[in-house]
């Protein structure tokens, strides 16, 4: 791996191994699986995703170090230097999704995706420091604050970068309604989750989360599609994986959203962010950025556009 990513990747996700290592024996069943996977994010995907981008590498230095320090949270008890150490990492998505923002103006062509994306980013890094400092907004429980910061980090963020990337490849059916669904589902799951806290008609987050499902199964098969298609080897595998486990994601958050109706008893929380959890982090994201990282790198011969030129 070390000969393919750029250094700071390397060392990300090496620090990522070795966090799981020292946690076995291990249970995807425990909430602990859910910080693992809320890890990753920041150490070594969101990195692959900026040189995706052609960010500059000085980015993805500094991206390391706030990484670390947020991931080095996580090792302490919740409180205030806990929290302290997630602001860089807050930090660093803010001043992202401003640049991004303020590259909208001037470009003729706005990549929604994109920059709906490093929008989402520095909500999901804000409740996360919540959740470091022990602090639950609103009466949610902390296993709620937990994983609504792994929801923006990878429904917020990747999610709808990985839409975007796929979308310059091939134009899948309804292309157009399927990134409306993606921007406007990731803000509509937490209106429904919030909308079955205070108790509010149930139909509400029936709506709204299978807006995003629905959106996030048919991109599942585009990839498995282009996938399928692909003369690549490695991208065919990838992407086919990466396909199948978000399908499956989806699927099961589908029928979690339908829970007042049809009544799984196999859905509780735990094993949804076992396998749901598991299916879109590891499963989805990891190969299907990997799989566009090696694609650009396959491309690099091609001139950055304006929203892929140096960052920070």
């Amino acid at each position: 791996m070390k000969s393919n990513l750029p250094t700071p990747i390397f060392i990300g996700f090496s620090i990522w191994m070795l966090l799981l290592l020292i946690r076995i024996p291990y249970s995807i069943f425990e909430i602990s699986h859910v910080k693992t996977l809320l890890l990753a994010a920041p150490l070594w995907l969101i990195p692959i995703a900026w040189k995706i981008d052609r960010q500059s590498n000085r980015l993805l230095w500094i991206g390391l170090c706030c990484g670390l320090l947020f991931a080095g949270s996580f090792l302490l008890f919740p409180g205030h230097y806990a929290a302290l150490m997630t602001v860089p990492w807050i930090l660093l998505s803010g001043s992202l999704a401003v640049q991004q923002l303020s590259r909208s103006f001037d470009a003729s062509k706005v990549n929604w995706l994109s920059l709906a994306g490093y929008a989402y980013l520095p909500v999901g890094a804000l409740w996360a420091f919540c959740d470091r400092l022990a602090y639950a907004p609103l009466g949610y429980s902390p296993t709620i604050v937990l994983l609504t910061a792994v929801h923006f980090h990878y429904a917020g963020f990747i999610l709808p970068k990985v839409s975007g990337y796929l979308m310059q490849l091939t134009t899948p059916p309804l292309h157009r309604i399927l990134s409306f669904a993606i921007i406007a589902g990731v803000p509509l799951v937490a209106l429904g989750i919030s909308a079955s806290h205070f108790g509010w008609p149930f139909y509400i987050e029936i709506i709204c989360v299978s807006i995003l499902t629905s959106a996030g199964v048919l991109l599942g098969f585009q990839y498995i599609r282009y996938g399928l298609s692909s003369k690549d080897l490695s991208v065919k595998g990838l992407f086919s994986l990466g396909g199948i486990a978000l399908s499956i994601g989806m699927v099961l958050a589908f029928c979690y959203g339908w829970r007042a109706v049809f009544q799984i008893e196999l859905l509780t929380i735990p094993w949804m962010y076992a396998v749901h959890g598991t299916c879109n982090a590891i499963g989805f994201a990891a190969p299907i950025l990997i799989g566009h990282y090696f694609l650009s790198r396959q491309n690099s011969s091609l001139s950055p556009s304006a929203t892929d030129r140096d960052g920070i």
